[in-house]
């Protein structure tokens, strides 16, 4: 038994009538038929004859029967998935061990290791200020009584032990097959402020969000083969990539113990300086770096005249190797629309040819 709408046109004017029908079958085939019609559509609505309907029905089920019971409402709602996933995430890191022992001998009266995990879980669920973080922490299962200005201060913490935090972290991530950082992948991002007011540091730039028209930081991230970030850094909105390459460079130089590494870089970071930080120093690092194929003078004169035929290593693919000097080159060629592409590194770096 259930509802169904039937309409009708009369006089031009279309109606619907509220039925109460029934399905069976007649030799064998699906039929149906109207055990009731209960009026107009609009009408019973109008005068709430369906909600009077429903809740006189609903005193013969036993299922919906808790409709009635208008005692019942939420009075509040909790988050439970973010904190277990995320917790789980946080523990295999090491981070409540690490966070403990940098913040030791500090009297903060209260668990900075907790309160720097809210901070995290709410830069990565709900961004927003430290202000804004405090109402939302409420919202979710597992997390202590936080008050504003303990944010405040964890966040003032974090500033402090950052470096200690980062050496730390990648200290555990290293194993007895992976003592030395020996890959790490550069790249640079820009995180447009809603503002329209510039400052020191939120700066006009080339935006990658195509939003030239807002102020902006510039985000600079150096991971591991794996994918897990060694270092980072902000910039002012107008930083050029070879400039925040630089500076990451440096940092990991004074601030790692690195052996032997090899830099990879998109195009945006190929320059005169980008290669003599490189190449210079008592550590110099083998480097693969996209080049701009036109615009690169030992590419565009040397590299693309050199003959020799191309290895398919993938589907849409093709590999072509060439030697100038003390630089190894990889061209790739994909779709003709896409066009060839350079790759420009020493000799030393592994794993390009087919």
């Amino acid at each position: 038994m259930f509802f169904r709408f039937k309409r009708s046109l009369q006089n031009g004017v279309l109606y619907e009538y509220l039925q109460i029908a029934e399905s069976f079958r007649k030799d064998g085939q699906p039929r149906q038929r109207v055990l009731a019609t209960l009026g107009r559509r609009d009408r019973l609505e109008a005068d709430g004859t369906i909600d009077s309907l429903v809740e006189s029905l609903a005193k013969f089920s036993q299922k919906y029967r808790v409709l009635k019971t208008r005692s019942l409402e939420a009075r509040s709602a909790k988050l439970w998935g973010p904190a277990l996933i995320f917790g789980r995430l946080w523990e295999e890191q090491g981070l409540p061990e690490i966070l403990r022992s940098l913040s030791e001998g500090r009297k903060f009266g209260f668990d900075v290791e907790r309160i720097a995990f809210a901070l995290a879980l709410q830069r990565l669920c709900a961004p927003g200020s430290d202000l804004q973080g405090s109402g939302w922490v409420e919202t979710v299962e597992g997390l202590p009584e936080i008050a504003l200005q303990q944010l405040y201060r964890t966040n003032g913490f974090l500033a402090e032990v950052r470096e200690d935090l980062e050496k730390a972290l990648f200290a555990r991530d290293r194993d007895l097959f992976s003592r030395e950082l020996d890959l790490v992948f550069l790249d640079t991002t820009s995180v447009s402020i809603y503002r329209d007011k510039e400052t020191e540091w939120r700066k006009r730039g080339y935006s990658r969000d195509h939003r030239p028209d807002l102020p902006q930081l510039v985000l600079s991230v150096a991971v591991d083969r794996k994918g897990r970030p060694v270092s980072w850094e902000v910039f002012p909105g107008n930083t050029a990539d070879p400039e925040a390459f630089e500076a990451m460079i440096t940092k990991m130089r004074t601030r790692f113990r690195i052996g032997r590494v090899v830099v990879v870089a998109d195009r945006g970071m190929m320059g005169k300086k980008s290669l003599e930080l490189l190449t210079t120093g008592k550590t110099p690092y083998d480097y693969i770096l996209g080049c701009r194929m036109r615009k690169q003078k030992e590419v565009g004169a040397e590299v693309l005249a050199r003959a020799g035929r191309y290895q398919e290593v993938a589907e849409n693919l093709k590999v072509k190797e060439v030697h100038v000097d003390d630089h190894r080159s990889i061209i790739c060629a994909g779709s003709l629309r896409a066009g060839p592409r350079a790759w420009w590194g020493t000799r030393a770096m592994p794993g390009i040819s087919g």
